[in-house]
């Protein structure tokens, strides 16, 4: 699933608040949690965001409101990227590592990361900076003048693959933030959650729950807040991979009731506690339905007794 990054979706946050615009609302209708725009570490899937731009493009009736996206950018807009970017050797360096990370699924994206790129690079060089050409593959969204007035070059509009042409001398320069060793721990820290993110979502969702299970409060809508999505979404992603919510608790609840039951020095009642039920009743319940055995029954028969 491709996904941005929380700080490239923070600016448009931005971007709907500088245009008057309700954000908090925007983000309802296209199914995006804004609590995850304060965490460096959560990405938004790019469905979202498309639709995100399209609910955008009909309140305002702007289509190129892509283009004033850059206007506001900074190296937290890339999150981890832009200060791998700004502490790049070059400015080639810099927008190779730049466009490495970009995944852009519309119009509007498209004219988005065009402007951010123009004005990030102008920021990372400290220096004014006007691409030679642009070109673009898809149609015109606003007129001609609006996009030199944006992107400080003349731009074509063909069929054909998108792009960006710097001087040379340009791309060559040094930058004024180079600093190798600190690139290097970005890259690490960057490597290290593109793993995390591979992993299932069942895997993640398992995770939390095993946090908030002790706590009683491995509800849907608890889980859902900490993994910074909506229940709709949570149920969505977690359906595509077979599984259901209900079932995922039920099983992690049975598989931690065994493994506690296996202590012998746990009494019951803790077990059933740390399994998220407030009585032992319950649990007792719940356990004999699954194993067909009472938590008691089942530890003497596990502990040979």
């Amino acid at each position: 699933m491709r996904t941005s990054a929380s700080g490239w979706v923070r600016s448009l946050w931005l971007l709907a608040e500088k245009r008057g615009l309700d954000a908090a609302t925007l983000f309802q209708q296209a199914d995006m949690n804004p609590a995850g725009l304060d965490d460096p570490l959560y990405r938004y899937p790019q469905d979202n965001i498309t639709r995100l731009w399209s609910h955008l493009v009909a309140i305002t009736g702007d289509p190129g409101i892509g283009l004033q996206f850059g206007q506001s950018v900074n190296a937290s807009t890339f999150n981890a990227i832009g200060y791998v970017m700004q502490s790049s050797r070059t400015l080639a360096e810099a927008l190779e590592f730049g466009l490495k990370y970009q995944q852009l699924a519309s119009t509007q994206s498209i004219e988005a990361a065009l402007s951010a790129i123009v004005h990030f690079s102008r920021w990372i060089l400290q220096a004014p900076l006007t691409p030679l050409e642009i070109r673009i593959g898809h149609a015109p969204t606003v007129t001609s003048d609006h996009y030199q007035h944006l992107l400080g070059c003349p731009v074509e509009f063909k069929p054909g693959a998108t792009c960006l042409v710097f001087p040379r001398y340009l791309l060559d320069r040094r930058l004024p933030g180079a600093d190798p060793t600190m690139q290097r721990v970005h890259l690490n820290f960057i490597g290290e959650q593109t793993h995390a993110q591979q992993r299932p979502f069942t895997t993640q969702v398992e995770q939390v729950v095993g946090v908030l299970l002790p706590l009683g409060e491995a509800r849907m809508e608890r889980v859902a807040k900490q993994l910074h999505c909506s229940v709709k979404t949570l149920q969505r992603r977690l359906q595509s991979e077979g599984v259901t919510f209900s079932d995922l608790v039920e099983a992690l609840v049975f598989e931690t009731a065994c493994g506690l039951l296996r202590q012998s020095h746990l009494d019951l009642s803790d077990v059933a506690q740390r399994c998220g039920y407030a009585d032992y009743s319950a649990f007792n319940k719940a356990f004999r339905r699954k194993s067909g055995k009472p938590p008691k029954t089942w530890r003497q028969h596990f502990l040979g007794e």
